[in-house]
């Protein structure tokens, strides 16, 4: 039984009893691309990284799955698996031969052979364990607005759009893989220029920067504008 043939029936049946694509929020994504592959010289881009599976419920990726033939050791996705895992920053990751199953903690570093996949719930209870709160009234911020973000549909325009690989839990983690993502943008070259925004910025415009003014600068007047689908707005005379 090649890899295809062990998905197909020993695999998919296996995740579908645990509750994968049946449990209301559950979804399985097939051969997921996680990079495109690396630029190369003259344009191409080499091998890209594709998982197997994604088990992601409410809205939020939970776990690999790394799949091999039947006639394959168990073992030899492991490091696949974590590879992936550790791209994807998940906690939970497999590794399947459609026989046996190998779960790996990539927080914990525990990882053995398992008799079955974590259910949706079980394994969103694993990745985000509950909090105990002080007394019955407690509410703890993170799990309220996790519930609440899980069920914000994410519009794709008819599978045009894609989600980030990255996901985050905290406005701290987020904000710094935007700052550094705006850092390599100003500073990666400009097509056709010998310079980046940021050499172009320190040459030219910065020496010309004056101070702030010391008091702060009155309102004229306060407006809410909508922008437009070409992301521009229209500013009314004088405005």
């Amino acid at each position: 039984m090649n890899e295809s043939e062990t998905r197909a029936e020993l695999i998919d049946p296996k995740l579908k009893a645990c509750g994968w694509g049946v449990v209301e929020g559950s979804k399985v994504l097939r051969e997921y691309k996680i990079t495109a592959g690396k630029i190369q010289t003259g344009g191409g881009r080499g091998r890209r990284e594709i998982a197997d599976y994604v088990l992601v419920y409410k809205g939020i990726k939970l776990a690999i799955i790394e799949a091999k033939s039947e006639v394959q050791e168990v073992g030899e996705g492991v490091m696949q698996a974590k590879k992936y895992a550790e791209k994807l920053q998940l906690e939970t990751t497999y590794s399947s031969n459609g026989k046996s199953i190998y779960q790996i903690c990539m927080k914990t570093g525990a990882e053995g052979l398992v008799a079955d996949y974590l259910s949706p719930e079980a394994l969103w209870n694993k990745t985000f364990p509950a909090s105990s709160p002080k007394d019955d009234s407690a509410i703890v911020p993170a799990e309220v607005w996790r519930e609440k973000f899980a069920h914000v549909p994410f519009e794709d325009k008819s599978g045009t759009w894609q989600l980030r690989n990255q996901q985050f839990f905290s406005l701290h983690a987020l904000n710094e893989a935007v700052a550094e993502k705006m850092r390599r943008h100003n500073q990666t070259r400009m097509q056709e220029k010998p310079f980046s925004r940021e050499e172009r910025f320190l040459a030219d415009e910065k020496p010309l920067l004056a101070p702030l003014p010391r008091e702060s600068f009155e309102i004229k007047s306060y407006k809410e504008y909508k922008v437009r689908q070409n992301n521009h707005i229209k500013l009314s005379e004088d405005s």
